[in-house]
């Protein structure tokens, strides 16, 4: 299958392959932030074009690949594979999970191209100045030799994953309040987790213009407190079908019937109490 990207490139992928798994089973031990790299890497085939970036011998070198490049391509290459997910979320207002599974639908998800601005910087790799609110910031793209970093910082906080995620787009920031720029990335991520959301979200908005990408947002009705919502598919084990309730899925559809465990205890007991009840009065025992 062919796999267009939003900054142009276009390489060929095969589908999913049973040892594809231990590879993703491996990354996830190692560093889960990492999975949609690997996927790719896995998957890429051949160069047909190769749009901004320098590959060697047609061979796609996935640590060149921006984040929206690879999270469109996991998106891709998971519709080639099967189309159908089955997702089990916890629900942002009452905190709980859902009893049901809900399946988004990955047919419909817009696919954002990089604007030329975009292109031209995966292409030099000279950051890009804009400026917000008395501050000049020099933004870059996330790429997959990010990947690395990304799960280092994780490892140390989980709970700060957007922050990094969005820090590891800027460069350097100067200006208004700050007497030297800032270059060293925990610097800066400790200069970004104060800020006011407004500025948050012009620089998200900026990226996605510059960049492109995929709106993995979908929308359900929480059926426990009915809130509905917004959220995004994650590319996590689930994604590359190794959730729990989607191997349960995949038990119910195949079998012909289905008994609960304690089913089964009640309708064997029965079974066991008559069987010792006839050992109990055979002839050769009277």
């Amino acid at each position: 299958m062919h796999i267009t990207c939003p900054s142009g490139l276009v390489f060929t992928a095969r589908k999913w392959q049973i040892g594809d798994l231990t590879s993703l089973i491996s990354v996830k031990d190692e560093a889960p932030t990492s999975l949609p790299k690997e996927m790719v890497r896995l998957a890429a085939t051949g160069v047909t074009e190769p749009g901004p970036y320098k590959f060697k011998d047609g061979t796609i070198d996935v640590d060149q690949l921006s984040l929206p490049d690879i999270s469109v391509a996991n998106v891709l290459i998971r519709l080639g594979h099967d189309a159908a997910l089955l997702l089990q979320p916890t629900c942002e207002s009452c905190r709980k999970m859902l009893k049901d599974p809900v399946e988004p639908n990955l047919e419909e998800m817009p696919v954002y191209e990089a604007s030329q601005e975009g292109i031209e910087h995966l292409r030099t790799g000279a950051p890009i100045a804009r400026e917000y609110y008395g501050y000049t910031l020099k933004l870059k793209v996330m790429r997959g030799s990010d990947f690395a970093t990304l799960a280092k910082l994780v490892d140390q906080d989980m709970k700060y994953v957007l922050e990094y995620q969005q820090v590891l787009h800027i460069a350097e920031v100067s200006g208004r309040d700050l007497k030297e720029p800032l270059v060293n990335m925990l610097d800066i991520r400790e200069w970004y987790h104060v800020q006011e959301i407004d500025l948050h979200n012009e620089i998200e908005a900026d990226i996605d213009e510059l960049w492109g990408g995929v709106d993995q947002a979908f929308t359900f009705r929480c059926d426990r407190c009915l809130v509905e919502q917004k959220q995004n598919v994650p590319l996590d084990m689930t994604f590359y079908g190794l959730g729990d309730h989607k191997m349960r899925s995949r038990r119910q559809k195949r079998s012909s019937a289905m008994k609960s465990a304690g089913q089964l205890m009640r309708t064997s007991s029965p079974l066991s109490s008559s069987a010792t009840r006839k050992r109990r009065t055979s002839p050769s025992e009277e």
